[in-house]
């Protein structure tokens, strides 16, 4: 078979069996987190939380419009989608990677193409074939395994922006490579332009890969040296001068980047017609800023002390980082970050914290030999893959939010590549060490670990039977009586009850006002003139002291509230001024549901039903 149709075969047959496999375990509705929001959002074509990621709102609407399952299912259909087409990708890097690699001696870890003797064409025929099918193997089993990472393979069901943040970057990894192999200014075209895409669906695109970008861009400028005898290259031509060099690569580059940035104006265009999820308004220059520059999220977020890390001290929310508590948060990310990708490519049941943590240093010790080897080939793309590890290592060590599995996304994906190619390389030794001739049955090896990837991962990954998020927002808008307002405490209870409203059109008589946007630009928009009657509220410029905001919730919110409508709340506490009444929600208190690792964002299994004092 030839190396062409080799390679589309393996384009072909990676994402399918990707696909097959996570098709088993997709989600049939909403699930835990963010995602319900972002499928509320797609399906109305709104505007999510900072940063708005208009790119995945409206790809999420193409996948909304397909005819098959509920809408919150066909947004975890593009979850699964997006996880294919990244396994794709990866498997495509390393083939190109593997095919381009130019050993320096036949002896030393040498190509099994150049094993053969090289008086006899026949001999070298007979080499070639097995050469591209282990490059195949190696290559598959690249893509298998990002497919099959715990946590990759978890995100595959249902709906969040992670696993579309990885794919762009690792097309955009291709396209630097095509940069390296080539100097067709036109794929670096192409790179600024989709990397200003991704940063629609997620602004991490932009830090990770404007650097590798302007040191690529930095090397196209510098004329090429003289091309060798028989090999056609298209380039920009040696005694060019700068000036029109600048001239034909920046430009349209920096047009390219324009154009993909251009999608960020779905905000303010959607944002003016007032959708049913507006966050934040952007309508207006200021809020439109304040948006894409992180919200409310940026103040508390970044660089700031995170209060679940130190329970038994009394910080402040948003307390920046100081030399007695950043060092703490150090040490517990790089613990994090290793003992999460440990547990990535060998699945690790009840395991001590230790186990996983030594895993990942070796994973890590040998995606640093794959990326010496890498170095010795090609020293550009190989720097090019340093800089995005090294930009995912600040963006992590600078991000102090709980669930940052999602930003250990792209690195783990080149941890992957480079490990891939130093199991290609061991191979090679192995063939010309040991068996002296060239043999993809050896090869075939690397199918072992996918497969037990995926053999012993599926429990931790299916989400197929799980509807207990949905049930919760029915369950809980059934029991509230007709025009009844009801008070939720941040994203987990609030969610639920969007999506019952919004994409599912029940129970839209219901008030569901969230007090945690009370400080959200534009949150009262939404209230004026939706109900009948009006509703009561207040909102802030800024975050409120603990003392205003009760006392803006008992005086502003739920006394007037009280006499307009019933009003029940998701959380009590009797600063709010009313008493209440307890209604257990038993759902949340069943084992089978609770046992997810997103409890954290459970609502309490409780409602209550506010009366005055």
């Amino acid at each position: 078979m030839s190396e062409r149709r080799t390679g589309m075969l393996m384009m072909i047959f990676v994402p399918l069996v990707a696909v097959v496999v996570y098709s088993t375990t997709i989600c049939p509705t909403i699930y835990w987190g963010d995602g319900i929001e972002l499928t509320c959002v797609a399906a109305v074509l709104g505007v999510a939380h900072p940063t708005g990621y208009p790119l995945y709102s409206l790809l999420g609407h193409l996948f909304t419009r397909i005819p098959l399952g509920t809408i919150a299912f066909r947004m975890n259909l593009m979850s699964l989608a997006t996880g294919s087409v990244l396994a794709a990708l990866v498997a495509w890097l390393v083939w190109r990677l593997l095919r381009h690699s130019r050993p320096r001696q036949t002896s030393d870890l040498s190509d099994p193409a150049d094993l053969s003797d090289p008086s006899d064409p026949t001999d070298k025929k007979k080499t070639k074939q097995p050469a591209i099918m282990s490059h195949a193997a190696f290559a598959a089993g690249a893509g298998w395994c990002t497919a099959f990472s715990q946590t990759f393979w978890y995100h595959a069901g249902l709906s969040e922006v992670y696993l579309l943040n990885a794919a762009i970057v690792a097309g955009v990894l291709n396209l630097i490579l095509s940069v390296v192999l080539t100097r067709d200014r036109r794929w670096f075209i192409a790179a600024c332009f989709l990397c200003a895409l991704g940063m629609g669906n997620h602004t991490m695109a932009g830090m990770l890969l404007m650097p590798v970008l302007a040191v690529v861009g930095g090397w196209m400028l510098i004329p090429p040296r003289p091309e060798p005898t028989g090999r056609k290259r298209k380039a920009i031509p040696a005694r060019e001068p700068l000036q029109r060099r600048l001239t034909r690569l920046v430009l349209p580059a920096l047009l390219a980047g324009i154009a993909g940035l251009s999608v960020y104006l779905y905000l303010p265009l959607r944002a003016a017609q007032n959708p049913p999820l507006n966050w934040g308004d952007p309508s207006n220059m200021q809020r439109f800023l304040w948006s894409v520059r992180g919200g409310e999220f940026r103040k508390f977020y970044l660089l700031k002390v995170p209060q679940w890390l130190f329970p038994d001290r009394p910080i402040v929310q948003g307390t920046p980082f100081d030399s007695e508590t950043y060092p703490v948060f150090l040490r517990y990310r790089l613990r994090e970050w290793l003992e999460w990708m440990g547990g990535q490519l060998v699945v690790l049941h009840e395991a001590p914290a230790a186990v996983p943590i030594l895993l990942g240093c070796l994973v890590l010790f040998g995606a640093i030999l794959g990326w010496r080897i890498l170095w010795r080939g090609q020293p550009l793309f190989a720097a090019s893959l340093a800089i995005v590890v090294a930009m995912n290592a600040v963006a992590v060590m600078i991000y102090s939010i709980h669930d940052i599995e999602g930003y250990f996304f792209p690195a783990h994906v080149i941890v992957i590549l480079c490990l891939v190619v130093a199991a290609a390389q061991l191979h090679r030794w192995a063939e010309s060490r040991l068996l002296a001739h060239s043999s993809a049955l050896l090869a075939c090896l690397m199918m072992a670990l996918p497969v037990g990837m995926c053999l012993r991962g599926r429990a931790a990954a299916d989400h197929s039977g799980y509807t207990a998020a949905e049930r919760y927002g029915r369950d809980v808008l059934e029991r509230l009586p007709f025009n009844a307002l009801i008070l939720t405490a941040a994203d987990y209870d609030i969610e639920p009850l969007w999506y019952q409203q919004i994409v599912e059109h029940r129970r839209r008589d219901v008030v569901v006002f969230g007090r945690n946007f009370l400080a959200t630009p534009g949150y009262g928009k939404y209230f004026e003139g939706r109900y009948d009657p009006p509703v009561a509220f207040r909102t802030f410029a800024e975050t409120p002291t603990e003392e205003e905001f009760f006392r803006t919730m008992a005086h502003d919110i739920v006394a007037p509230n009280l006499q307009r409508r019933p009003v029940f709340a998701t959380w009590y506490d009797p600063r709010i001024g009313a008493e209440a009444e307890r209604i257990e929600i038993p759902l949340l208190r069943d084992p089978d549901v609770a046992a997810v690792k997103e409890r954290i964002y459970f609502p309490e299994p409780d409602i209550y039903r506010l009366k005055a004092k």
